[in-house]
């Protein structure tokens, strides 16, 4: 923004997070939309009148299926995708979360990058959750995709 507007004392450079509904000295938003997290700042800064740009995002994400949460894929124990290190077998939620990090990236588990592509932008089911997970790793790195391009 500073090439273009650095001249223009009524810009201010430094981006803003806004989480909740305080919009009224906002004027231009750009909103990155993840179909979930912004839904009401979209429909409030709409309703306001503010020049927004909503600009879609994939994002992949782990949840609680013990909670209800929806989900698209369960990743747990038993499925292509659960980690083979098991807590208090294997080590602590630390330690085995460590381990299935170690061989996702090395490739050595029983699946492909190609095959984890799949699970881009879906909504991952797992008992973890809100605690660290197995399933992070996946996402983090899903997730890390386009900010490598």
């Amino acid at each position: 923004m500073s090439q273009y507007l650095s001249t223009d004392s009524r810009v201010d450079e430094q981006p803003i997070q806004i989480d909740g509904e305080d919009i009224d000295n906002v004027t231009h938003a750009i909103i990155f939309n993840d179909g979930q997290a912004y839904k009401n700042l979209i429909i409030n800064t709409k309703a306001a009148g503010i020049k927004a740009r909503i600009i879609d995002t994939v994002t992949t994400k782990v949840v609680n299926i013990d909670k209800g949460d929806k989900y698209d894929v369960y990743i747990g124990r038993g499925t292509l995708w659960g980690n083979p290190y098991a807590i208090g077998f294997s080590g602590d939620r630390e330690e085995v979360i460590r381990k299935f990090k170690y061989d996702f990236e090395r490739g050595f588990l029983r699946f492909t990058r190609e095959d984890v592509l799949k699970l881009k932008g879906k909504t991952l089911g797992c008992h973890c959750k809100p605690a660290a997970c197995h399933g992070d790793v996946i996402a983090e790195y899903l997730n890390a995709l386009d900010d490598e391009s």
